[in-house]
């Protein structure tokens, strides 16, 4: 984490009531403390505009990978069928 990272962090911290902890490196996985006299709703609801939707990213990813593979496949596609076809046509020798 560099400093400005930091700095964003500690700032959110402030603002929201928590203390970020990181445990263990799974991921993007952060656990947070609540400070004492804060509730779980008010601490969700300060945090949600720094959390992201974790089905949104995997579903983009997924469309960015199949527009990648996409010419990769046709081209396959199109070998086979020239594979299949070609040997029914008379070439002369």
């Amino acid at each position: 984490m560099n400093l400005g990272q930091y700095r964003r962090v500690r700032q959110v911290e402030r603002r929201c009531g928590i203390w970020f902890r990181v445990p263990f490196t799974l991921g993007d996985f952060t656990c947070y403390v609540r400070r004492p006299g804060v509730t779980a709703e008010a601490a969700a609801a300060a945090l949600a505009p720094y959390t992201r939707d974790s089905s949104r990213p995997v579903a983009r990813g997924a469309f960015v990978a199949a527009l990648f593979f996409l010419p990769f496949v046709l081209v396959l596609i199109a070998l086979s069928l020239l594979t299949i076809w070609l040997p029914t046509r008379w070439m002369p020798t």
